[in-house]
C-alpha cells in the first residue's frame, strides 16, 4: 500500500479523535469560578481521572495503529453546582498523568466557631471518584498488532466530617455518600482476521473515605447521620476474544482496589428525633478477567493473574440514652461480588486455552454500639448484613469447540459485625432484629457443550461471613430489650461437572469453601413485661453438584474433591426473671446439606465419576434462660432439624458405559441443650422441644438398562439434634413442664445393583449414626401442673442395602452397614406435694426395617451380598416421685412400641440364578424394652428354598407307599410303606388319634383312566385335618417333605 495511503488513514483516525475529546474539554471550560459566591451546606465532588494508553488496532493495508494517548483528571465541585465559593468543572493539566500521589486527611466540614450559621451545621457531601485506566489492549481488525503496556494510578483522600446540632433543633444534621469506582480494562486482545497479542501490567489504587462526627444531643431532630459508602472496582482484563480466522492472545497481571473506610459517631441524648445513624456500607468488586473466547474458527489464548479488592468498614456509635426515639440504627453492610474468571469456549469451530488465577477480597464490616435506656423507642439497631458471592470461573463449554481451562481462585467475603444496645427502663428500645445472609454461588471447573472437546481444571479457595453477635438488655422495661436473628449460611456449588452432548469432557475441582453467618443472639432483663426475649433462626446448607459426569452420546469423566464448613447462629440466651412474658427464647437451627456427587448417568453415555465430600454442617446452639418468680417467662421453644439429603457414587442411565465412586465423610448438628427454671412462677420455665435427625442417602449404586453400571462408595455420617432438657417448677403453677418429640432414624439405600437388560454392580460401606434429643431432669414438687414430661420420642431406620436384582442380565450387590440411631434418653421428676405434678407420660417408638443381602432374577444371574448392623433406641428409663401429693402427682407412665421387620437372605429365581447371602444384627428397644415383634422373612423361614420357576416337586426320594387295595391288573403300580412321611407325621399329630381318623370309601375317589381305560386306584386312608395341630409351623410337614425338592 502507498504510504500517503497509510498517512491519510493515520491522520483520519487521530483527526476524528481528537476533534472528539477536544469538543469535551471545550465545554468543560465554559464553567467559571466566581470567589464571592455564598458558602453552602452542600460540598463534595465528582472526579474522572482518565489514563487512556498504549492500545493499538491492527487494520488492513495499514497494518499497526496506535491509538493517542489521552490523560487527564475531569473534575467537579458540587458545591459550584449550588452557586457556591468553588465551582466548575476542570481538566487538570497537572494530571496528566494518571498516577496521583496520596495526600494527608482533608477536613471537608467543622462546626462554625464563633458567628451564626444559617444552615445549623447540617452538611451534605458527595464524592464520586471514577479513575478510568484503559491500556495494553490490542485489536487486531484485518491485520497483526502486539502492544505493550504497564499503568499505575493511585488516589488516596481520606476525609473528616464534623458536624454539631447540640442543644438545638433540626441542627447538625449529616449526609454523607462516598463512591469509588474504578474501573480497569486492561491487557485484553480483540482478533478478527489478523492476530492481535498484548503484555500488560496494571495497577489501580483508590481510597476516599470519610468518617463523620456530630452530636444531637439535648436537640430536636439533630445530630443524625445517613452515610451510604459504596466501593465498586470494576475490572476487565487479560480477556481473549477472537472471530473470523483470528488469533487471540493476552498476557496480564492486573490489580485493582477500591476503599470506601469511615466510622459514624453521634449521640441523640436527652433528644427527640436525634442522634440515629442510617449507615449502608457496600463493597462489590466486578471482575471479568482471563476469559478465552472464539467462534468461526477462531484461537484466543489467555494467561493471566489478576486481583480485586473493596472495602467499605465503618464502626457506628450512637446514644440514645433518656432520648425519644433516639439513638437508633439501621446498618444495612453488603460484601458481595462478581466473577467471571478463567473460562473457556466458544462455537463454531474456536479452539481456545485459559491458564489463570484470580484473587477477590471484599468487605463492609464494622461494629455496632448504642443504648436506649431510659427512653421511648430508642437505641435500636435494626441489623440487616449481607455477603452473596456470583462466580463462574474456570469453566469449558461452547459448541463445535476445543476448549481448555485451568483456574486458582481464592475469595474472601464479610459483610458487618458484633452489635450491642441497651433499653433498661425504657418503653420499645434497645431492640434488635438481625437477618445475616451468606450466600456464595459458584459454577467452576465444569467442562461440556454440544459437539465439543473440554478440558476444565479448578482449585477453588473461599471464606464467606455475615452478621455476628447480637446483644441486649432491658431491665425494668416494658417492650424492650428483645433480640431476634435468622441467619443463612448457604453456599451453593456446581463445581467439576462434565455434562454434554455429543462431547467429549473432563473436569477436575477441587474446592473449600467456610461460611459464616450470625452469632449468638443475648436479650438480658430482670423485673420487665415483653423484655428481654430471644429468637434465634439459623439455617445452614451447603446446596452442591460436584463431581458428576454425564450426558447424551457423551464420554465424560469428573473428577471432585469438596470440604465445606458450613455455621449458621450460635448459642441463645434470654433472662425473664420476676418478669411478665419476658426472658422467652425460640430457636429453630435447620442443618441441611443437599448433595450430589461422584454420579455418572445420562443416555448412551461412556463416563466417570470420582468424588470426595468432607462436609461440616452446624446451625445453632445451647439455649439458655430463666423464668425464676414471672409469669409467661423463660419458656424456651425450640425446634431442630438435622440432614443431610445426598446421592453419591452412583451409575445410572439408559444405554450406558458409566462408573461412579465417591468417599463421603458429613457432619450434620443441630445440638444444643435447653436450660431454662421456672420456680415460683406461672406458666413459667417450660420448654417445648422437637429435634429431628434423619439423614437420607443412595450411594454406592449401579441401576441402569441396557449397558454397564457401577456404584462405589464408603458413607460415613453423623446426624445430632438437639440434646437435654433442664428445668425446674418447684411451687408453681404449669412451670417447669417439658414436651419433647425427638426423632432420630436414617434412610438409606446403598450398594445396590438393579437392572434391565444390564451389567450393574452396587458396592458400599456404610458407617451411619443418628441422635436427637437427649435426657429430661425436671422438677414439680408443690406445684400445680408442674414438672411434668411428655414426650414421644421415635426412632425409625429404614435400609435396603445389598440387592441385586435383574431381569436380563447381570447383577452384583455388596454392602456392608452399621446404623445406629438414638432418640430421647432418661427422663427424671418429682411432684411431692403437688397436683398432677411431676408426671412421666412416655410413648418410645423404635422400629427397624430393613432389605438386606437379596437376590432377584428373571432370566438373569444375580448376586446379592449385605451384612448389616442396626441398633435403635427410643426413650429410657423415667424416675418420678409423688409423695403427700395430690390426684396424678409423680405418675409413671411408658407405653413403648418396638418391632423390626426384614427381608434378608432371600433369593428369588424366575427362569434365572440368584444368589442371596444376607446377615443382620438388630438391636431394637423402646422406653428401655426390646422389641416385641419380630418379621424377618429369609430363604430359610420360607422353608429353607423355594423353589425355581423352572422347577416341579420331585417324588424320586420319598419311601415306598404302601398299598390296602388289591390292585386291578398286574401293571399296577405297587405302593410300599409310607415310612419317612408317617415318621414325620406322627412326631406332630395328637397321640392315639391316628386310628380312630375317618375312612374314605374307595367308590368315591374318581377313576379316571388314560386313554378311557379303567384305573383301580387303591384304598387310601383319610385324615381329618382338624386333628393335625402344628403341622406347618412345627415343622413335621416340612421335614417329611423334604425330599420333595428335586
Amino acid at each position: 500500500m502507498h504510504s500517503w495511503a497509510k498517512r491519510g488513514m493515520k491522520a483520519a483516525l487521530l483527526t476524528g479523535g481528537m476533534f472528539i475529546l477536544g469538543a469535551g474539554i471545550a465545554q468543560a471550560g465554559e464553567a467559571q469560578v466566581n470567589p464571592d459566591a455564598p458558602t453552602t451546606p452542600l460540598g463534595g465532588k465528582i472526579s474522572i481521572p482518565v489514563n487512556f494508553d498504549n492500545n493499538a488496532v491492527g487494520l488492513p493495508l495499514v497494518g499497526k495503529v496506535d491509538v493517542p494517548t489521552f490523560k487527564r483528571d475531569f473534575t467537579v465541585d458540587v458545591s459550584s453546582l449550588m452557586g457556591g465559593a468553588t465551582a466548575g468543572m476542570t481538566a487538570d493539566a497537572d494530571a496528566k498523568k494518571a498516577d496521583r500521589k496520596a495526600y494527608g486527611p482533608n477536613k471537608k466540614a467543622s462546626k462554625a466557631e464563633g458567628g451564626s450559621d444559617p444552615f445549623r451545621s447540617n452538611k451534605v457531601d458527595a464524592d464520586l471518584i471514577i479513575p478510568i485506566d484503559v491500556a495494553g489492549n490490542a485489536i487486531a481488525a484485518g491485520d497483526n498488532v502486539e502492544v505493550e503496556n504497564e499503568s499505575t494510578y493511585s488516589y488516596n483522600n481520606p476525609e473528616v466530617m464534623v458536624a454539631d446540632g447540640t442543644h438545638q433543633g433540626l441542627a447538625g444534621n449529616v449526609v454523607d455518600a462516598d463512591a469509588v469506582v474504578p474501573v480497569q480494562l486492561t491487557g485484553n486482545a480483540l482478533a478478527a482476521v489478523g492476530s492481535a497479542t498484548t503484555w500488560n501490567t496494571s495497577t489501580t489504587d483508590v481510597q476516599s473515605g470519610s468518617s463523620v462526627t456530630t452530636s444531637g444531643e439535648e436537640g430536636s431532630l439533630s445530630g443524625n447521620v445517613v452515610k451510604p459508602a459504596i466501593a465498586l472496582p470494576i475490572q476487565g482484563s487479560g480477556n481473549a476474544i477472537s472471530a473470523l480466522a483470528g488469533v487471540a492472545e493476552a498476557n496480564n497481571q492486573s490489580d485493582i482496589s477500591a476503599d470506601v473506610t469511615g466510622d459514624a459517631a453521634t449521640t441523640g441524648e436527652d433528644g427527640s428525633g436525634s442522634g440515629n445513624i442510617a449507615h449502608a456500607p457496600i463493597a462489590l468488586p466486578v471482575e471479568v478477567n482471563n476469559n478465552a473466547l472464539g467462534g468461526l474458527v477462531g484461537t484466543s489464548d489467555t494467561n493471566g493473574t489478576t486481583s480485586a479488592t473493596a472495602v467499605a468498614n465503618g464502626d457506628r456509635d450512637t446514644n440514645g440514652l433518656d432520648s425519644l426515639v433516639g439513638g437508633n440504627v439501621i446498618q444495612a453492610p453488603i460484601s458481595a461480588d462478581g466473577v467471571a474468571s478463567g473460562n473457556s469456549g466458544g462455537a463454531l469451530g474456536a479452539n481456545t486455552d485459559s491458564d489463570s488465577a484470580t484473587e477477590s477480597f471484599s468487605e463492609a464490616a464494622g461494629t455496632t454500639h448504642t443504648n436506649g435506656s431510659e427512653s421511648l423507642g430508642s437505641g435500636s439497631v435494626v441489623d440487616v448484613p449481607l455477603a452473596p458471592s456470583a462466580q463462574l470461573i474456570g469453566n469449558a463449554a461452547g459448541w463445535v469447540v476445543n476448549a481448555d481451562s485451568y483456574h486458582e481462585q481464592s475469595t474472601t467475603t464479610g459483610a458487618g459485625g458484633n452489635s450491642y444496645t441497651l433499653g433498661d427502663d425504657s418503653l420499645a428500645s434497645g431492640l434488635l432484629p438481625s437477618t445475616p445472609v451468606a450466600l456464595p454461588i459458584s459454577a467452576a471447573g465444569n467442562s461440556g457443550g454440544w459437539i465439543a472437546n473440554t478440558d476444565a481444571q479448578v482449585a477453588d479457595q473461599g471464606t464467606h461471613g455475615a452478621g455476628g453477635f447480637v446483644g441486649t438488655r432491658g431491665n425494668d422495661s416494658l417492650l424492650s430489650g428483645d433480640a431476634a436473628q435468622g441467619s443463612i449460611a448457604l453456599p451453593v456449588d456446581v463445581d467439576g461437572n462434565a455434562p454434554g452432548w455429543i462431547v467429549n469432557s473432563d473436569a477436575v475441582s477441587t474446592d473449600s469453601t467456610t461460611t459464616h453467618s450470625g452469632g449468638e443472639v443475648s436479650a438480658d432483663d430482670d423485673d420487665a413485661l415483653g423484655s428481654g426475649n430471644a429468637v434465634s433462626v439459623p439455617v445452614a446448607g451447603p446446596v452442591g453438584l460436584f463431581g458428576n459426569s454425564g450426558g447424551w452420546i457423551a464420554h465424560t469423566e469428573a473428577v471432585a474433591e469438596n470440604c465445606d464448613t458450613v455455621i449458621a447462629g450460635d448459642d441463645v440466651k434470654a433472662n425473664g426473671v420476676d418478669g411478665g412474658v419476658s426472658g422467652n427464647a425460640v430457636h429453630t437451627p435447620v442443618a441441611l446439606p443437599v448433595q450430589g456427587f461422584g454420579n455418572s448417568l445420562g443416555w448412551i453415555v461412556v463416563g466417570e465419576a470420582d468424588a470426595t465430600n468432607d462436609t461440616a454442617s452446624t446451625a445453632g446452639g445451647d439455649v439458655t434462660t430463666d423464668g425464676t418468680d414471672g409469669v409467661i417467662t423463660g419458656v424456651i421453644g425450640a425446634g431442630r432439624v438435622s440432614g443431610p439429603v445426598q446421592l453419591f457414587g452412583t451409575g445410572l442411565g439408559l444405554t450406558n458405559n458409566v462408573e461412579g465412586t465417591a468417599d463421603n465423610t458429613t457432619e450434620v448438628s443441630t445440638a444444643g441443650d435447653n436450660t431454662t427454671v421456672g420456680d415460683n412462677g406461672g406458666i413459667a420455665g417450660d420448654i417445648v422441644d422437637a429435634a429431628v435427625a434423619l439423614p437420607v442417602q443412595g450411594f454406592g449404586d449401579g441401576i441402569g438398562a441396557g449397558g454397564n453400571y457401577d456404584g462405589t462408595a464408603t458413607n460415613t455420617t453423623s446426624s445430632v439434634a438437639g440434646g437435654d432438657n433442664v428445668t425446674s417448677g418447684v411451687h408453681g403453677t404449669a412451670n417447669g413442664t417439658v414436651a419433647s418429640l425427638p426423632i432420630a432414624g436414617t434412610g438409606q439405600v446403598f450398594g445396590d445393583g438393579v437392572g434391565f437388560i444390564a451389567n450393574t454392580s452396587g458396592v458400599a460401606d456404610n458407617v451411619t449414626s443418628s441422635a436427637a434429643g437427649g435426657s429430661t431432669a425436671t422438677n414439680g414438687v408443690s406445684s400445680f401442673l408442674g414438672g411434668d414430661i411428655i414426650t414421644a420420642p421415635l426412632a425409625p431406620v429404614v435400609q435396603g442395602d445389598g440387592v441385586a436384582g435383574s431381569v436380563g442380565g447381570t447383577s452384583d450387590a455388596l454392602a456392608v452397614g452399621d446404623a445406629a440411631a438414638v432418640a430421647g434418653g432418661d427422663y427424671v421428676t418429682a411432684g411431692d406435694n403437688g397436683s398432677v405434678s411431676g408426671v412421666i407420660a412416655q410413648v418410645p417408638v423404635a422400629v427397624a426395617g430393613e432389605v438386606v443381602g437379596d437376590a432377584v432374577s428373571g432370566l438373569a444371574v444375580t448376586d446379592g451380598t449385605g451384612s448389616n448392623a442396626v441398633t435403635t433406641v427410643a426413650g429410657g428409663t423415667g424416675v418420678t416421685s409423688g409423695a403427700e401429693g395430690g390426684g396424678l402427682s409423680g405418675v409413671n407412665a411408658l407405653l413403648p412400641v418396638a418391632g423390626e421387620a426384614a427381608i434378608f437372605d432371600l433369593p428369588i429365581e424366575v427362569f434365572g440364578e440368584a444368589m442371596a447371602e444376607g446377615e443382620r444384627a438388630t438391636a431394637v428397644s423402646a422406653g428401655d424394652q426390646a422389641a416385641a415383634l419380630s418379621l424377618p422373612v429369609t430363604d430359610e423361614a420360607l422353608g429353607g428354598g423355594l423353589l425355581k420357576a423352572t422347577e416341579l416337586p420331585s417324588l424320586s426320594t420319598l419311601p415306598k407307599l404302601p398299598t390296602t387295595g388289591g390292585a386291578a391288573r398286574s401293571a399296577a403300580p405297587q405302593l410300599p410303606n409310607l415310612g419317612g412321611l408317617t415318621g414325620g407325621l406322627t412326631k406332630v399329630l395328637p397321640a392315639g388319634q391316628i386310628g380312630k381318623l375317618p375312612k374314605l370309601p374307595a367308590a368315591q375317589v374318581p377313576t379316571p383312566g388314560a386313554q378311557g381305560r379303567a384305573f383301580d386306584a387303591p384304598a387310601l386312608n383319610t385324615i381329618d385335618t382338624s386333628a393335625v395341630t402344628g403341622l406347618v409351623n412345627g415343622g413335621g410337614l416340612v421335614g417329611g417333605l423334604g425330599g420333595l425338592k428335586g
